[in-house]
């Protein structure tokens, strides 16, 4: 992951931190709270996705990129039951898929 650091300025003391990174970053403030909302900002090193926290003084703030934005991954096998309800905005195939896929294969060069 790339990062962009900073770290807030007199100035910024007090500030929310939405419009902190918009002014850093140059974005607009919807896109600033699109970037918090999507856990992409760490202010010395935690995690923050309020959008209205305040930042100090010396707080140390870095912006994240993702490097696969349009990642899809799939879960299969006996363990994609127990993962169902731990993984958010999933697409779970059968468990039985890959059995399945290898099944067609065998069937499909049987068949030439």
């Amino acid at each position: 992951m790339k990062k962009n650091n900073f770290t807030v300025n007199n100035n910024q003391d007090g500030k929310r931190l939405f419009i902190v990174v918009s002014e850093h970053l140059s974005i607009s403030k919807k896109q600033s709270q699109k970037i918090i909302d999507e856990k992409l900002v760490l202010i010395n090193k935690k995690r923050i996705w309020m959008r209205n926290h305040n930042v100090k003084i010396n707080d140390h703030i870095e912006k994240l990129y993702s490097n696969y934005i349009a990642l899809n991954v799939v879960v299969t096998g006996g363990s994609s039951k127990f993962l169902l309800n731990r993984i958010k905005n999933a697409i779970f195939a059968d468990q039985d898929f890959i059995a399945f896929g290898l099944n067609y294969i065998i069937n499909y060069n049987e068949n030439r």
